[in-house]
């Protein structure tokens, strides 16, 4: 059934999740947005209307959900993983050809890379609404790394591949 498939394909994407994570969190960001937590409380609001958003993009409507790891907790900067869903390559490409994403926004076919100079993060799409992309302390994992880390995930072996070439989502 499609439920099954959604099922197993977000089991097989939470093993993109570094796997000495310590601690591991799915938030749906809908539900988040509608919460009390965020609906009335004037820090967060504050904080969303602070936050620099590229080409319009909204983020608390663009991503539908985020799936969060992390290892090193004990340190000053903590290994992060993140899986997000919802914000397509698609979007992201349209972004990265405006003139205002100029060199904050590049795209290498399913790489994305967000930021300037030593403010980077690098970002894989696994599908074209998946993306996932790891910090190791305070530096965004490399092209290679990202890779190394979803190779086990994609092709005709990996279940996200089997899973994508027959869902109809």
């Amino acid at each position: 059934s499609k439920d099954t498939l959604r099922a197993w394909l977000r089991a097989e994407i939470m093993t993109l999740l570094n796997t000495e994570a310590q601690i591991a969190v799915g938030v749906r960001a809908a539900a988040l947005m509608a919460s009390p937590l965020v609906k009335e409380n004037p820090m967060v609001k504050k904080a969303l209307a602070e936050m620099p958003i590229p080409c319009g993009i909204d983020p608390t409507t663009a991503i539908s959900e985020v799936l969060v790891g992390v290892s090193g907790v004990e340190a000053s900067d903590p290994d992060v993983s993140l899986v997000i869903t919802g914000l397509s390559l698609e979007t992201i490409s349209a972004c990265a050809a405006s003139p205002e994403a100029q060199g904050k926004v590049v795209i290498d076919g399913n790489y994305v890379t967000i930021g300037q100079g030593d403010d980077v993060q690098i970002a894989y799409y696994v599908t074209p609404t998946t993306m996932v992309t790891v910090r190791k302390g305070d530096a965004s994992m490399d092209k290679a790394g990202l890779a190394a880390l979803v190779a086990a995930h994609q092709g005709p072996a990996g279940i996200v591949g089997q899973l994508l070439g027959q869902a109809k989502f």
